[in-house]
């Protein structure tokens, strides 16, 4: 099913059996090559005091703080993208 505020990234002919990957999906997934590939957790953790570091390094794996701010950024893009009233 193709949910219009959130179209195929790739989209495909008029009748075709697959939709392809949604474009939020897509924005998330280049915002997270983007958020690896500059090292950014590390960077985000090292500007947290010691006792605030141990607690985030416990209560969610790094993947997850990772994907949820790419998901965030996803959403941003997704926002400003749809028209404004």
């Amino acid at each position: 099913m193709i949910r219009l505020l959130d179209p195929s990234a790739f989209p495909l002919p008029a009748g075709a059996a697959a939709t392809g990957m949604s474009l939020r999906d897509y924005f998330a997934a280049v915002a997270l090559q983007g958020l690896i590939s500059s090292n950014f957790y590390e960077n985000y953790i090292e500007s947290m005091d010691k006792d605030l570091q141990v607690q985030m390094r416990i209560e969610m794996p790094v993947v997850e703080i990772c994907s949820q701010i790419a998901y965030e950024y996803a959403d941003a893009m997704m926002k400003l993208r749809s028209p404004q009233p």
